[in-house]
């Protein structure tokens, strides 16, 4: 569901959106990058039930990189996201 709301909804200003899983597919990782952090809000926006469903049967371990907004750290708070700045790249 998650991923057709992306390709119906998000497609413009969605970088990356890749799920990955182990061999058992007990565990997953979604990369995931974004234009923007207006870009992020409206991920969030559009797929939040999803996600909360996801996180009532899960372990949710949330990382972000790069320089957030205001408005996007104060909407990932409830989830103990890691941010982490860019110190050096290309």
């Amino acid at each position: 569901q998650c991923m057709l709301i992306v390709k119906e909804k998000e497609k413009a200003n969605t970088l990356q959106y890749d799920w990955f899983n182990n061999e058992d597919e007990t565990e997953f990782v979604i990369r995931e990058t974004y234009a923007n952090s207006d870009a992020v809000l409206a991920h969030m926006g559009n797929v939040g039930e999803l996600l909360g469903k996801m996180s009532a049967i899960s372990d949710l371990s949330v990382e972000f990189y790069g320089d957030l907004s205001s408005d996007l750290r104060l909407a990932i708070a409830p989830f103990n996201a890691k941010v982490y700045s860019l110190f050096q790249g290309l």
